[in-house]
């Protein structure tokens, strides 16, 4: 549970910038843009919290992520950039995806747990 706290926390701290950037006129994440290994360095800076620390921690990231979404623009969100794991693209489908990752992954879950 802590990992896939992390992981989403890590991701959508990444979101963020990346919502920003497209918006402002940037390219998005960089050509050479390593998600796994942004995924194996980032996760582990959050190996000391706790649990609670965790969720505490993702509810936080997820309210500026809606904070953040509220203030962008319909012109903004036709905006397009690159996302580095779903392409080049418009910003809108990058923040349904954003919410989408965690869908996927409470769905994998599940399943594990039967």
């Amino acid at each position: 549970a802590k990992q896939v706290l992390a992981h989403f926390i890590t991701i959508e701290r990444s979101m963020h910038w990346l919502f920003k950037n497209i918006a402002s006129g940037g390219s998005g994440a960089p050509e050479d843009f390593d998600i796994e290994r942004f995924n194996r360095t980032q996760t582990s800076k959050l190996d000391e919290l706790t649990l609670d620390e965790l969720i505490s921690q993702f509810r936080a990231v997820r309210e500026e992520t809606i904070s953040i979404v509220k203030e962008l623009s319909e012109e903004d969100l036709d905006r397009e950039g690159l996302h580095a794991f779903h392409g080049h693209g418009k910003l809108e489908p990058f923040i349904r995806w954003a919410y989408e990752h965690v869908r996927i992954h409470e769905n994998e879950i599940r399943q594990a747990l039967g």
